[in-house]
């Protein structure tokens, strides 16, 4: 029950069985029922995802988007392809790879050729070791190369494949995916 009081200008007063106090007049009870009332709400917009601990793909190489593997909604699993970009800057990476590779050959080859001249006296020191110093810049250069294709998850084997398979790199759910095919993105655009 709702007690619903009206106080006017009169003093005197009644009690009711409560034993609260008062106006003998302007006093209306209403029997009060329940009942579900539901609203809505229409408007216009999207639905933003939690973003916490979210994790943001992007190419780590220019190019264009080639194929993409998922759609949003997608549950993925750590190292699942997601997208492949086509880059010409891999083949760049992979060619200068073969070319240091051919470059060690023959800075091999040269340093060899010295080491038999010094021990004859052919050569002076100081020409042993320029050709072995350039030996060993040229293998640091090859194993910077290497890795480089490593972190981009190109084999050294794959001849000139010129694509980059992104893979996911936390198992979770894709919750945005603003890349389509034929997409050129650059390396700060979010893929997905």
């Amino acid at each position: 029950i709702m007690l619903v009081s009206a106080w006017g200008c009169e003093r005197s007063t009644a009690v009711h069985d409560t034993g609260a106090t008062l106006p003998e007049k302007n006093v209306e009870f209403y029997k009060v029922r329940r009942q579900k009332v539901r609203s809505y709400l229409k408007v216009t917009g999207s639905v933003q995802p939690n973003m916490e601990g979210a994790v943001r793909i992007v190419s780590p190489l220019a190019g264009s988007v080639e194929k993409i593997f998922v759609r949003v909604g997608d549950q993925v699993k750590k190292g699942d392809s997601l997208i492949v970009i086509k880059s010409a800057e891999i083949n760049d990476i992979h060619s200068r790879y073969l070319s240091s590779q051919s470059q060690i050959k023959e800075a091999n080859r040269v340093y060899d050729l010295n080491q038999r001249l010094f021990d004859v006296g052919a050569v002076t020191k100081n020409d042993l070791l320029k050709s072995e110093a350039q030996v060993r810049e040229l293998d640091v250069n090859l194993a910077g190369l290497r890795k480089k294709l490593e972190i981009y998850g190109v084999s050294i084997d794959d001849g000139f494949p010129g694509r980059l398979e992104i893979k996911a790199p936390i198992s979770g759910r894709i919750a945005e995916l603003p890349a389509s095919i034929g997409m050129r993105p650059d390396t700060n655009d979010v893929l997905m």
